[in-house]
């Protein structure tokens, strides 16, 4: 095969059919900008008003508002091992790197995940330096495009009341997905971003509303809901979720209207249905390890349509402040949603069998999230979703019952307590390494974006400085400032965007293939449903160099890294193409595995691979390029993969062909051949089974 192009593709389609048979910055700080703590907007600024509001206190009544600590346990740690320690991590954060995987060595599991859990955040103080996502987003649209009135007057009344409108440029879309990766790939509260990531996935809201489309600060206000409620109680953050603009805008009840005088317009249904169906219930009653309850061999359903059309008349009333006129969608999308009686349909509802009252201010809406909020099937549908999402897509009844228990009560009497739920999830005995390495219906498969952020962490993934958007930019160039541009086209799924509310996956899909379809109960592989041949493809195009992978060590083989950005920024000035054709903007650093190649191959470390093509051999008859690219494979296997090794007849034929192939064979140009050699290795590595499977 001539392009080496197609042939390690073929090697990563032979991986993805695999896994269908499977039985189940590195530093740790926030990337820096240019701009200064007096530039920063804060909350205030965002919402145009002062206080607490664009943030406010959660509702629910006082038990359900508690967030108890960790336990704690002064017995010492229990030892982890390096593979046990990467697989957690694969689990809890986007990506091991090795400063986390010596501190969960050295701490134990219990200790880091407590640690995790509270660890200061944006969101539990605000003298600590951490942005929200909203903050961020701010800054950074401000710092890309300053020349934008990003407050424009549009409170009419109040000018002293302005608010971030995205809606100013045509890449605020762009910028918040950019601060998702900063958060994900930087953010030292890994655990947080990783459940608050779970529970956008549970509470999909997304772009694939036009409206939220152009409000991406809409987005950014939804994903600090989640983040900021990821280790709170589960009834806050229905509240705070049910009353955001993003999900009023996304499920239609933003603006929902009261029934007609003549009863021929009724309430929009789409929130008080998918509120059931797909956030808290569910369809059918469950028992507490998530099997269904069962009166004469059927189902029990968990509505019915009457508590439905009931639930949609607890929805109306609610619309965007500042709106200019009801209904509209011209308020603001950084507020929580307000009450407006006169569009409320007043009157007490009837909602499974219980009386929800109206005290015509919006009380009706925090009884009827009591109610789904102590219905007993909440426990085991929220929990195995969250056990699907974190750590395996089959988990036995036995497990999701003690997760189950754990929402009921946390042990200090709390129901919903998300910090105690992720702790029955990660300590659960069937989650341990050894329990789990020997079950081959445990893990799960992996998502395509969690395998993107675990390799971008992997190389050492940071912003590249210095870029302007084009000559149109006014101010100075941006440092410290990534820009992902449509990964979802490559990714086939990106945060807060997926196409429909049923996520990007279904939780119960079960993959034709026998094992699966004919066991009892039936398996499920639910991220199974984003390999298609395209997306396998194109996960495929985003680790090519040159092309969406920009890496420092090829860089500085023809020129500098300063010199490639001043070249990027005037070929976009001379209109001759600009940085917004590149899906990301981020440099990796593929130094370490070149490191192990090179020592193997001789002796060294200079950089100069000087014996790359020596056809002299070994006692064992390797060529000193045959000892490099075994070496560089072991090096992947522990940096990439925990320590799994590749299959053997893979790495084998993958060896011969980066050894043999005239592409891996540049003559005189010793560098450049061992990072194509490098690069390739790292792409094969990246698709296959051992790293595309968590088990």
């Amino acid at each position: 095969m001539d392009n080496p192009k197609e042939l390690i593709l073929s090697f990563c389609l032979i991986a993805f059919i695999a896994i269908s048979g499977c039985g189940g910055s590195a530093s740790g700080e926030p990337a820096s900008s240019t701009l200064t703590e007096n530039n920063i907007p804060t909350t205030e600024e965002l919402t145009g008003e002062s206080g607490t509001d664009a943030d406010p206190a959660p509702e629910p009544k006082p038990e359900t508002d508690t967030e108890t600590d960790p336990p704690t346990d002064d017995s010492a740690p229990i030892p982890v091992n390096f593979e046990a320690a990467f697989q957690l991590l694969k689990r809890a954060t986007f990506g091991p790197v090795q400063a986390d995987i010596d501190q969960l060595m050295s701490d134990g599991i219990e200790t880091w995940v407590n640690n995790q859990l509270t660890m200061p955040s944006a969101y539990t103080s605000t003298t600590d330096g951490h942005l929200t996502h909203l903050e961020r987003l701010a800054q950074v649209a401000i710092a890309v495009e300053p020349q934008i009135d990003w407050y424009p007057d549009n409170t009419a009344n109040d000018s002293s009341s302005n608010y971030f409108d995205g809606r100013q440029s045509g890449r605020t879309d762009i910028y918040q997905m950019s601060v998702w990766f900063e958060n994900a790939l930087h953010g030292p509260d890994q655990l947080r971003q990783r459940v608050a990531y779970a529970l956008s996935q549970i509470l999909v809201a997304s772009t694939s509303d036009p409206e939220l489309d152009r409000h991406a600060e809409a987005l950014a206000h939804y994903y600090d809901i989640l983040a900021r409620n990821a280790f709170g109680n589960f009834r806050t953050l229905l509240g705070e979720v049910a009353k955001s603009p993003a999900m009023g805008t996304y499920l239609s009840h933003q603006g929902n209207e009261k029934t007609s005088a003549d009863g021929l317009t009724l309430p929009d249904e789409n929130f008080a249905r998918e509120l059931m169906q797909l956030f808290t219930i569910g369809l059918y009653q469950l028992n507490g390890d998530g099997s269904p309850k069962l009166v004469d061999g059927n189902l029990v359903p968990n509505y019915s349509q009457t508590d439905i059309e009931e639930m949609a008349k607890v929805m109306t009333g609610w619309d965007l402040r500042y709106n200019n006129r009801y209904g509209r969608t011209n308020g603001s999308y950084v507020h929580f949603m307000e009450f407006n009686p006169e569009h409320h349909d007043l009157g007490d509802k009837l909602i499974m069998g219980s009386a929800i009252s109206d005290d015509g201010a919006g009380g009706d809406l925090e009884q009827a999230l009591d109610l789904l909020f102590q219905h007993p099937s909440a426990g085991p549908f929220i929990g195995k979703q969250l056990i699907q999402r974190l750590v395996t897509s089959n988990p036995t009844p036995q497990y999701i019952a003690r997760v189950s228990a754990a929402f009921n009560d946390d042990g200090h009497g709390i129901r919903g307590n998300l910090s105690a739920v992720i702790r029955a999830i990660l300590f659960d005995p069937e989650a341990e390494r050894p329990v789990a390495k020997n079950s081959d219906q445990f893990g799960k498969v992996d998502e395509h974006l969690l395998a993107y952020t675990r390799f971008l962490r992997s190389f050492k993934v940071r912003p590249i400085d210095g870029w302007r958007l084009n000559a149109d930019t006014a101010g100075s160039p941006v440092n410290g400032i990534y820009s992902f541009n449509n990964v979802r086209s490559l990714l086939g799924q990106a945060p807060l965007r997926a196409h429909h509310v049923f996520n990007f996956y279904d939780p119960d899909y079960v993959p034709q293939d026998s094992y699966y379809r004919d066991a009892s109960p039936q398996r499920v592989l639910p991220e199974m449903q984003l390999r298609s041949a395209n997306n396998i493809a194109n996960l495929f195009e985003l680790t090519l160099l040159n092309r969406n992978v920009i890496e420092i060590n090829e860089l500085n083989r023809s020129s500098s890294l300063a010199e490639y950005v001043e070249s990027r920024n005037a070929a976009g000035n001379n209109g001759k193409g600009n940085w917004n054709g590149t899906r990301a903007l981020a440099l990796l650093d593929y130094s370490e595995p070149l490191k192990a190649f090179e020592l193997a191959t001789d002796g060294d470390t200079n950089g100069n691979f000087s014996q790359i093509n020596s056809s002299d051999v070994d006692e064992n008859g390797f060529t000193a390029k045959q000892r490099g690219l075994d070496a560089l494979l072991s090096d992947l296997e522990h940096r990439m993969l925990g320590g799994i090794a590749l299959d053997p007849s893979s790495r084998e034929d993958l060896i011969h062909y980066l050894d043999t192939d005239n592409y891996f064979n540049t003559g005189s140009n010793n560098k450049r051949e061992a990072i194509r050699v490098t690069a390739a290795a790292i792409q094969y590595v990246f698709i296959s089974s051992a790293n595309m499977v968590q088990q």
